[in-house]
């Protein structure tokens, strides 16, 4: 989103960048007027508190003429925050722990962050004393809510700020059209694409299984943020290796199916991979799935199935994306 507001505006100007660790981007990093900051995600770390001090300062100390762009992605809410006293940065660990084990939906967790923010929920925008503000945001949430998105960091109803205006750029919707357009590219049928991961990870994956076993040949496009609830210790695996080794389980016995799920920025919970693919053989060909799947383990099972998904960064998120296909 820098990259593309700098090429735009065509002239150098002071910009703060935040961004998960490992996803630093080289050429950003080779202007002297660009600073990059690193932090966790979905877990905060102290980064994250520095980060949101700096934002906080780089807002509060903007002059009265100044005009102030600010671009929202997905993950802000983890990766930058200031907390309202007496709150701790134990206090925000463990909220943020908790709430991820707990097969919360992100409009809930959100709520939650914004109550013990002094940037959330419109307060970094209350904080800037300038002449306008812009906001564009790239959606990773249900129904595209600015409130939610970053937990509300740019939302200008929550906020006492002057002028401000705002656009959402980018969301689920253009991937799964993105895939479905490369789909019909390759000459392939889309039999379905909808934002249809939201929800327990259980019933998604029993919803999306039963309408490729069922339904005709092509390619079936699903995206959106399903939930689990963790054990006290889990194993190795986000969400979306964990769709996928269900998914596997589910499809064994069909004929001719294969499944991917993914994060769309080539992140999937702590690790490294971005998600998994299976097909209709994996599970019978691989040994302890049930067990993989009791202790939230899907990685382990996935590297073994020779199914962990590895991209690398990819410079967004617009929530996650799952695409399955069946063939004659």
């Amino acid at each position: 989103m820098t990259l593309g507001a700098l090429d735009r505006l065509q002239f150098d100007l002071p910009a703060l960048v935040v961004t998960k660790h490992g996803h630093r981007d080289a050429e950003l990093a080779a202007r002297r007027d660009v600073d990059q900051i690193e932090s966790a995600h979905p877990v905060p770390d102290q980064a994250g508190l520095d980060a949101g001090q700096r934002i906080l300062d780089f807002v509060t100390t903007a002059p009265a003429d100044s005009h102030l762009l600010l671009l929202i992605s997905g993950g802000a809410s983890a990766l930058a925050e200031v907390l309202v006293p007496p709150n701790t940065f134990d206090d925000l660990i463990g909220l943020n722990r908790d709430m991820l084990a707990r097969a919360m939906d992100i409009g809930a967790i959100n709520a939650r962050r914004r109550e013990i923010s002094r940037i959330k929920g419109g307060r970094l925008l209350s904080a800037y004393n300038g002449a306008s503000v812009t906001v564009l945001a790239v959606s990773d949430v249900p129904g595209d809510e600015l409130s939610v998105i970053g937990s509300g960091i740019g939302d200008p109803r929550l906020c006492d700020a002057g002028q401000v205006r705002t656009a959402i750029v980018a969301s689920n919707a253009t991937a799964r059209s993105f895939a479905a357009k490369q789909a019909e590219r390759l000459g392939l049928d889309v039999v379905e694409c909808r934002e249809g991961l939201h929800g327990e990870i259980g019933a998604v994956v029993d919803d999306i299984a039963a309408s490729m076993i069922d339904g005709g040949a092509g390619v079936y496009v699903f995206g959106g943020e399903p939930f689990l609830e963790l054990p006290d210790e889990p194993g190795e695996g986000g969400r979306n290796q964990a769709l996928a080794l269900l998914a596997a389980k589910r499809i064994s016995g069909s004929q001719h199916i294969a499944f991917v799920a993914a994060g769309t920025d080539g992140g999937d919970g702590p690790g490294e991979a971005a998600g998994g693919f299976v097909t209709d053989e994996s599970w019978e060909r691989t040994p302890h799935g049930d067990e993989a799947i009791e202790r939230a383990n899907s990685g382990a099972w996935l590297r073994d199935s020779g199914g962990l998904i590895i991209t690398g960064p990819t410079g967004t998120n617009v929530m996650d994306l799952a695409v399955g296909l069946k063939w004659r």
